[in-house]
């Protein structure tokens, strides 16, 4: 059984989860009003469990993207490899993987050049995808998405 927001290649013996998308400031504050030109970091949580869950190797591929809300930037801005081995220990069992992964230093350059108008600002819907590939390579049917929150960059006085 497949939850809402992940897939897994055998449905009965794997159920897996994105657990949450935390946005948070320089100061590791969280936040959705960033500053521009100020870096800023999310942090990604995502679990396997079931049986099936220890019998599997291979890849993850972890993305963010940015959906403008109205004129604007649209795509990627980070992305990272994580091996099925290199989960969370600590929240990790024989039955259950778990995974973070923090994208540190992001930058806002996708604001940049101002749009058309002049407007150094934005809103966008940050979104992770979270796909998969077998020990040898091959994309499999296990993936998982999550909509994280509507971000705010605004340009201080």
């Amino acid at each position: 059984m497949a939850t809402l927001n992940f897939d897994t290649i055998f449905p009965a013996e794997l159920r897996g989860e994105v657990r949450d998308i935390v946005v948070s400031d320089q100061d590791n504050t969280p936040n959705r009003a960033l500053q521009k030109d100020m870096p800023w970091n999310v942090e990604v949580n995502w679990h396997v469990t079931g049986s099936g869950s220890p019998a599997l190797g291979g890849t993850w591929r972890v993305q963010l993207k940015l959906e403008s809300m109205g004129e604007g930037f649209e795509g990627s801005i980070a992305e990272t490899i994580k091996n099925y081995t290199d989960v969370e220990v600590a929240q990790s069992t024989s039955i259950h993987r778990h995974w973070k992964h923090v994208f540190v230093n992001l930058d806002t350059k996708f604001l940049d050049p101002p749009l058309n108008n002049g407007v150094e600002e934005g809103i966008f819907r940050l979104i992770l995808l979270i796909t998969y590939k077998d020990p040898l390579g091959h994309p499999a049917a296990m993936a998982g998405s999550m909509e994280g929150p509507l971000l705010t960059f605004y340009k201080a006085a």
